[in-house]
């Protein structure tokens, strides 16, 4: 803190004959009731089909000329979650203060210290650049991120049509990031195929149960994390790179399982097969990456492009849980046809990820963070009326098969008051990381109130 204030008095107004403006306080609130349903009901002990849940958020700010404090409280209640640790949580995403001086005419510098989120990237639905963030994955259709102590430095430049950023990050503490919780419908509750890990090759149970471990951090991932991001506009394009140095936004997964040996291969691959119990354990792995990658925006022809590329490589490199190497790249393309009062946006993702596995790497992964190995997403959105708004996406996976289908619908009552609706369909085998969770077709409504 005693740098933030030597940062505001090198910043402070040197003249008295342009006294800074008065600071502005805002105060707000918003209040988010939801209820869900889906369609296929589990087993008594996991999640039930429908649920009620209310999201709650406090808001404060004090901005003067060169300076700004900001305090926003979460809060959260599912009551008939079946996970205690899912039912309720308040969370405190960013609380910070934040400092400007000008270092000359072209040249700013800001500096921002306290529990604050990130976003890199720039395409919607799958972003590998935004890896800065820890996130809280109990329904990783609609992850949250979760504040952590930082403290960010930015420099910018900016001369004619040319503008500069150099962004610092710095994390001393990183949060672990949470999956769903051993009760949850996101877990695969339906597993075909096999498991193949460390030479052993295992049938999962139809049904099973989960039960979670002792997470393990490999490296002191949570520890040190920062990042570098350089970004520039010019002639209408913008070009960034981006480094990061710290642990993953989602942890590796090792399995516990039992079961009855039925055959034996020394020396073979696989060297036993087994049919495994009900039963299955999990254990987290946070573990150190080191990220960089690239994005261009730039429009051309009416139409707006976008593309990221991104390499992650894992620090340890000898784990058999953790590939040793990631590379991703997505494309996305944009167009607005524009009406006398309605827009209509169609907007299609292509997108690419090439796994190297370290020896033995379970291969068989029935999750959603694989669905865009090869994937692609076509999708409209429509605004006949400034207060309302629907969109639908198809989601495809093109490596092997599934797809999802997400609809959306906002409409606006009042200046404070906006109801909406969705729905979101799974289609496809239940090895894949799309179908595994076909059971999990839901209907979403709620009203949502900010003061």
């Amino acid at each position: 803190m005693k740098f933030l204030l030597l940062f505001l008095l090198l910043g402070a107004p040197a003249s008295a004959d342009s006294p800074p403006a008065p600071a502005k306080i805002r105060v707000g609130a918003m209040v988010d009731a939801q209820k869900q349903y889906f369609s296929d009901g589990l087993s008594p002990a996991v999640d039930p089909r429908a649920s009620d849940i209310l999201n709650g958020e406090l808001s404060g700010s004090v901005k003067g000329e060169n300076f700004l404090l900001k305090l926003r409280p979460t809060g959260h209640w599912d009551p008939l979650n079946k996970t205690r640790g899912e039912r309720s949580w308040w969370d405190v995403p960013e609380g910070y203060a934040q400092g400007k001086i000008a270092l000359s005419e072209s040249v700013s510098a800001t500096l921002r210290l306290g529990m604050d989120t990130f976003t890199w990237g720039v395409t919607d639905g799958f972003n590998p650049l935004d890896v800065v963030s820890a996130r809280r994955y109990n329904d990783p259709l609609r992850p949250e991120k979760l504040g952590a102590p930082s403290s960010t430095l930015r420099l910018n430049w900016i001369y004619e049509n040319l503008s500069l950023l150099l962004e610092g990050i710095y994390i001393p503490k990183q949060r672990e990031s949470t999956l769903p919780g051993d009760n949850s419908r996101w877990l695969p509750r339906e597993i075909g195929g096999e498991i193949f890990t460390d030479n052993i090759l295992f049938r999962p149970p139809a049904s099973p149960t989960y039960y979670f471990r002792e997470p393990i951090v490999y490296d002191d991932a949570l520890q040190n994390n920062y990042g570098l991001r350089l970004s520039s506009t010019f002639l209408g394009m913008d070009l960034a790179g981006y480094y990061f140095d710290g642990a993953a936004t989602t942890p590796a997964t090792s399995y516990r399982l039992t079961g009855t040996v039925t055959k034996i291969n020394l020396g073979g691959s696989p060297e036993f097969e087994i049919n495994a119990n009900p039963a299955i354990g999990l254990r987290p792995l946070y573990h150190r990456v080191r990220m960089i990658g690239g994005s261009l925006v730039f429009p051309l022809a009416e139409l707006l492009f976008r593309f990221e590329g991104a390499v992650t490589n894992d620090r340890r490199k000898n784990s058999s849980s953790i590939p040793e190497k990631i590379t991703e790249a997505v494309a996305e393309v944009e167009h607005t046809f524009s009406f006398e009062k309605a827009t209509l946006t169609a907007i299609g993702l292509f997108t690419y990820a090439d796994y190297r596995e370290n020896s033995g790497t379970t291969t068989h992964t029935p999750s959603l963070t694989r669905l865009f190995d090869r994937g692609a997403a076509l999708g409209l959105r429509w605004q006949p009326v400034p207060v309302w708004s629907a969109e639908g996406f198809v989601v495809f996976d093109t490596k092997v098969g599934g797809n999802m289908l997400k609809l959306d619908t906002t409409f606006q009552v009042k200046d404070a008051v906006k109801i909406y609706a969705g729905a979101e369909i799974f289609s496809g085998k239940t090895t894949t990381p799309i179908g595994v969770y076909r059971k999990n077709d839901r209907v979403i409504s709620g009203v949502r109130i900010a003061l």
